[in-house]
């Protein structure tokens, strides 16, 4: 009989965690699900634990890879092999926040027959916050135009892996996609999530929160900035870029310009002030980037400090010391217009409508009117 649901665990340096993340899947109240965990050349004592959890459940399949290949590839080795209706890739260090989540989304399997299916996620222990996306009622669309509709609202809602389900015939074709030797350790989901939404022909999201999302410092996601880390950052962007541009059409490379995360890469730059090449490496690897996107002038004047850097000729220390002090000066009015917005939040109603109206009347230039007829009315 086909399980419903193929869980797809990478794993690779998570023995601290790696108990809790199975426990988490092998408890669901719904048992009609096939877990499927792929060990790529974890050098600590994972493979022990995973043997051990492989010997009392026969629903674990236990793929090894003979060296390492990167997360984006043990997914991809983890989907050929799975036989479940539906594909669940879920990180090693996470776990699933609720014994009921398999059945939550089977419910929704069979109430909607999507063939992609997104919830919501708690973030972090510390973090009392949800990862919050806004329900999306599922669409059968039916030609090319509203199939971009569909690429397009996958930008909105996030492009991980971890957070959605996905029809297995539907991740088999996006795989099809993609070159067999492509080896990426940053924003590996972007380019599977994007081919997925971009063959999709339905989605749908439920509100509920099934899974927990663990910031591990050591993850690659969460490492400090050091000269390799940026090289290896940019390596992989540009791999991203050059990839996506023989895969997609136009319309929607242009839906990846806002993707890739180019602006909150740039918030990083001020971490960069005391490490010289570093900082002018970094600047130079963006520039590359925007080249490659082909933005407008038009449409990066809405961000200075990327307009600074596409239209800079000669990338240096000085024009990097002119960019940090632009990104100073941005982010102390955004401080400020925060600060102004608060103040205001603490006004009592009479106050607001008071300064509504001075603010109003300022603009429209009748404020010494205003003033005057006040001062008449309080004799």
């Amino acid at each position: 009989m086909t399980p419903k649901l193929s869980i797809i665990i990478p794993v690779y340096n998570t023995e601290i965690y790696l108990k809790e993340c199975l426990d988490s899947v092998i408890n669901q109240t719904f048992k009609d699900i096939e877990i499927i965990i792929v060990n790529d050349c974890s050098p600590d004592n994972s493979e022990a634990i995973i043997l051990e959890y492989a010997s009392k459940d026969p629903r674990i399949k236990y793929i090894k890879h003979d060296k390492n290949k990167s997360v984006f590839q043990a997914r991809i080795s983890g989907v050929k092999i799975a036989t479940g209706d539906y594909i669940w890739c879920i990180d090693s260090d996470d776990y699933l926040s609720t014994l009921k989540a398999c059945q939550k989304l089977v419910n929704t399997i069979e109430s909607s027959h999507a063939e992609v299916i997104q919830f919501e996620v708690k973030l972090d222990k510390k973090d009392s916050r949800n990862w919050l996306q806004a329900p999306i009622s599922t669409e059968l669309l039916s030609n090319s135009d509203e199939i971009s509709q569909l690429f397009f609202v996958d930008l909105i809602v996030g492009h991980t892996l971890w957070h959605r389900i996905i029809k297995r015939e539907l991740f088999l074709e996006s795989i099809e996609n993609i070159p067999q030797d492509l080896y990426l350790n940053i924003a590996e989901d972007f380019l599977q999530c994007a081919l997925i939404m971009n063959f999709a022909t339905s989605y749908t999201s439920i509100k509920d929160q099934l899974y927990f999302y663990r910031r591990v410092q050591s993850s690659i996601t969460n490492r400090g900035l050091t000269l390799d880390r940026v090289s290896l950052y940019m390596n992989d962007f540009n791999t991203l870029l050059s990839v996506s541009s023989k895969i997609f059409s136009p319309k929607h490379m242009k839906c990846i310009q806002h993707t890739l995360h180019v602006t909150r890469a740039l918030t990083k730059l001020d971490r960069l002030i005391t490490v010289t090449p570093l900082r002018v490496e970094f600047v130079l690897g963006i520039k590359k980037i925007l080249s490659m996107l082909e933005f407008t002038y038009e449409e990066l004047l809405e961000y200075p400090i990327l307009f600074y850097i596409y239209t800079t000729e000669k990338i240096n220390d000085n024009s990097v010391l002119f960019l940090l002090q632009l990104q100073k000066l941005l982010q102390e009015k955004e401080s400020a217009q925060y600060d102004k917005w608060y103040h205001f939040g603490q006004l009592s109603r009479k106050q607001k409508i008071k300064k509504i109206i001075i603010v109003i009347s300022k603009k429209l230039k009748i404020y010494p009117i205003l003033k005057y007829v006040y001062k008449i009315l309080r004799k």
